[in-house]
């Protein structure tokens, strides 16, 4: 007996210390996810730039390499390439990791009704951003859409980024960061997703969306549901886009600009937002209805503040600046 309550002390000793360690582990993952997402920003100029610099050399002997087509999926490859490395190193089943789980037939349908939801506060996003901004994207794909089928468009501009970007920010990053607290973790993944646009215009409502999205894998419990919103919003972007592309250039925006006051669109598109939001609350608690996760969503509900690791670091900090100082001369050419 005597020897039991030895021992339960020592353990009682060491609990701390195990707790310390565990929390250095977890620190520690977290720094190396910050240089994971500096490399894959350095990957994705470098990819960008090599390619480039062989279209100058050789485009006119090799013209796929004066692709738009070929110059997105090059770029795309340098963002997912470390992140693939990363967890090959790790040896992480990329099933469990990155929460690849199936879904209930009927939350696939309401998840389409949110993409579409949704579109009332990226519309109000997006009106706002181009009062101090351009469409660079826009009018930076203009061939694209009159060199290949929509189909294909739709396919290379929608669906490889968004499940490119979806492994990364809800996958690697979100799933690293929430170690550190699940608020926490899903507000700097956002803008972390944001800022990767490296403009403006898309950053505006990119942040929004990132943070609608994290909310989506933490109800249904399953990355697929956000790969399902964005590329439904990316894609619908993508066709409109390219069936308008050749009548003119962001025509609803200079429509609106013509016949409406800017202060009386802002109004209207902020009501339309809210209620959108209420639409979306609608939705997300009847997904985890379906999903029966409802008492999931309360446990991490409450449990919000008890995890108080720390995300940033200097290379963190390094990518934003990096990410900031690429939307400045963006903005300014």
């Amino acid at each position: 007996m005597g020897n039991y309550d030895k021992t339960e002390k020592n353990l009682e000793v060491m609990e701390p210390g195990y707790e310390k360690a565990d929390s250095l582990v977890e620190t520690t993952r977290v720094q190396g996810n910050n240089w994971l997402l500096l490399i894959t920003l350095v990957s994705y100029f470098f990819c960008s730039f090599v390619w480039k610099e062989a279209a100058n050399l050789f485009g006119s002997r090799i013209p796929f390499l004066q692709s738009t087509m070929c110059s997105v999926l090059v770029s795309q490859t340098g963002l997912i390439v470390p992140t693939i490395c990363y967890l090959w190193k790790n040896k992480y089943n990329p099933v469990h990791f990155l929460k690849l789980h199936f879904l209930h037939p009927l939350t696939i349908v309401l998840l389409v009704v949110f993409a579409y939801a949704s579109y009332p506060i990226i519309v109000f996003c997006n009106y706002l951003s181009l009062q101090v901004s351009e469409n660079i994207v826009g009018s930076s794909l203009g061939s694209l859409y009159t060199e290949y089928p929509v189909w294909v468009c739709v396919v290379v501009i929608a669906g490889i980024p968004c499940i490119v970007e979806e492994i990364i920010f809800r996958g690697s990053l979100y799933q690293t960061y929430q170690n550190a607290g699940l608020i926490k973790a899903g507000v700097v993944t956002a803008i972390l997703f944001g800022f990767f646009h490296l403009n403006i215009n898309q950053m505006s409502y990119a942040i929004v969306l990132g943070l609608f999205f994290v909310i989506l894998n933490e109800i249904t419990g399953s990355i697929l549901s956000s790969m399902i919103v964005h590329f439904l919003i990316n894609g619908t972007s993508v066709y409109l886009s390219s069936k308008t592309y050749s009548a003119a250039n962001n025509i609803s925006v200079d429509t609106a600009n013509a016949m409406l006051p800017n202060e009386l669109v802002i109004l209207v598109l902020a009501f339309m937002s809210l209620v959108s939001l209420v639409i979306l609350a609608v939705l997300l608690y009847s997904i985890a209805c379906l999903e029966k996760r409802q008492e999931k969503v309360k446990e991490i509900w409450e449990a919000k503040g008890q995890q108080t690791g720390k995300i940033i670091s200097p290379s963190l900090i390094g990518t934003l600046i990096v990410c900031v100082g690429m939307m400045i001369w963006n903005q300014i050419n």
